[in-house]
């Protein structure tokens, strides 16, 4: 994922001609409810994110999918975050990639399992207390979104790499480094982001970076991750 960074003579990650891609999050839907999170108030916002990708991003198959009229695959995925309800408290996110369509870090590291057969990200439902208290404690808020081909409408078997672009741009509209999506405004902004994954998720993220995604749109080199 990426942080914020100074203003840098326009360019892009990949080099596509010194032209930024235009991927991004374009809109959000989404439901806030109150959550406790050891003796803490918390909420949990749930919904859907509205995306396109750049039809120059370099993935495989992504030029016989579908477009619109500006020549972009559109897509979208469910997603949720889980912050303390004081703004102050809002730092760092850690941004979960999924395992099989669950959420494994969380699981793991709060040490508490599901309370539904389902663990989508806006189906699943959390023990009240959220288990251990570790993101509390660590001062950590949590993030994920669909991103598997299978579990993600939006990402196809023909072009798995749309996933890392979901996951991408999802990272940057969190820490600011993105631009914000029409309908995002109630949703929480952060100073940086985590990204973690557990077996094959560890792989998702290992890729990620080793293909450039998680290079820092504007001066088009380095990143935090």
């Amino acid at each position: 994922m990426t942080a914020p960074r100074p203003p840098s003579p326009p360019t892009d990650a990949a080099g596509h001609g010194g032209r930024w891609l235009v991927s991004a999050i374009t809109s959000v839907d989404s439901t806030t409810v109150a959550l406790r999170v050891g003796e803490q108030a918390w909420e949990r916002t749930t919904g859907v994110v509205h995306g396109e990708v750049d039809p120059r991003e370099r993935i495989a198959g992504l030029a016989a999918l579908p477009t619109d009229a500006q020549g972009r695959y559109c897509y979208e995925a469910q997603f949720e975050l889980i912050t303390p309800r004081d703004a102050h408290r809002r730092d760092v996110v850690l941004v979960e990639v999924e395992n099989r369509g669950r959420p494994v870090v969380l699981l793991s590291l709060e040490q508490f399992s599901l309370g539904s057969a389902d663990s989508t990200p806006t189906g699943a439902r959390y023990p009240d207390g959220l288990g251990l208290g570790f993101l509390a404690e660590h001062g950590l808020c949590y993030a994920r979104v669909q991103c598997e081909t299978g579990v993600a409408a939006g990402v196809p078997v023909t072009a798995q790499g749309v996933g890392q672009v979901v996951v991408r741009d999802f990272g940057r509209m969190l820490a600011r480094s993105g631009p914000p999506a029409d309908g995002a405004a109630p949703l929480p902004r952060f100073r940086s982001a985590i990204l973690a994954g557990v077996s094959q998720s560890a792989w998702f993220v290992d890729t990620l970076v080793a293909e450039g995604f998680n290079v820092d749109p504007a001066p088009g080199a380095g990143s935090t991750t």
